[in-house]
């Protein structure tokens, strides 16, 4: 048995989170990850079982690196509201840093590839998010709602301004749009 190589893991990982951003899921074929990566195609399946596979274990990774990121925000000695916004603009930091992967997950998110079930990309927020909630809720400051919901009436909106400005080319929202976004999205959450 072939012992596997991660730092070839880790450029197949990166040439498809690459021709995701260029091509779209569609666009990607093992040929063309062999060669954006260098590794050859046969080798792409010693670590992976097949295309889906590859696209579950990189999507997990990059949501798991980003929940991981975005969570470590959170203080007990902060107001809901400043840990709302510092939670807000660490999610929109993050993604505008890492355009290329943010794209991947949005177009994942979309797809019958992810296995919509699976929250393990979550755990690095288990525990803060929950208490973020639940002081908010217990306060009468934000709507009861699940970390889930949360998660998307606190940034759906922006990320699909964001997708729409990365897939034109920019990478960032200007100040006026991210301002206006940042608010509403605290006004849909608050009581």
């Amino acid at each position: 048995m072939r012992i596997k190589d991660e730092q070839k893991i880790a450029k197949v990982k990166q040439a498809c989170v690459d021709l995701t951003f260029e091509l779209g899921v569609e666009g990607i074929s093992a040929g063309k990850l062999a060669k954006r990566s260098n590794v050859s195609a046969s080798n792409i399946y010693i670590y992976f079982k097949n295309m889906h596979d590859m696209l579950q274990v990189i999507n997990k990774e990059i949501t798991w690196n980003y929940f991981n990121s975005i969570s470590k925000v959170l203080a007990t000695e902060k107001t809901v509201e400043e840990n709302f916004f510092a939670l807000w603009d660490a999610a929109y930091q993050y993604c505008t840093r890492h355009p290329k992967e943010f794209m991947f997950t949005t177009r994942m998110v979309h797809s019958c590839i992810v296995d919509h079930t699976d929250e393990s990309h979550l755990e690095p927020c288990q525990e803060t998010l929950p208490k973020f909630l639940e002081k908010g809720i217990q306060k009468k400051q934000i709507k009861k709602v699940s970390v889930r919901s949360f998660i998307h009436i606190a940034f759906t909106p922006f990320y699909g301004m964001l997708k729409a400005s990365i897939e034109n080319g920019v990478m960032s929202l200007d100040e006026e749009t991210k301002a206006l976004l940042r608010t509403a999205a605290w006004d849909a959450i608050r009581l």
